[in-house]
């Protein structure tokens, strides 16, 4: 099974020197969405609408798919 990961979207605010208030505020996401983010949870595509637009990027840049390496 696989399951979303947001670990590229981490990588790339601590490459850009982006801190977590910058993008909730910058982006205009809410703190629940990126508590969400943050524990690799589902999120809109709005929400990372909103985020590629603040970062100028693509969504394959913030979020990938893996596998599940818990699965039983």
């Amino acid at each position: 099974m696989r399951r979303i990961s947001y670990d590229p979207l981490k990588i790339k605010m601590v490459k850009m020197n982006i801190k977590v208030k910058d993008l909730i505020n910058n982006a205009n996401i809410s703190k629940s969405s990126y508590y969400k983010i943050k524990n690799n949870e589902n999120v809109s595509t709005n929400t990372l609408e909103k985020i590629c637009n603040y970062l100028n990027c693509e969504i394959s840049e913030v979020v990938e798919c893996v596998d599940d390496k818990y699965e039983k």
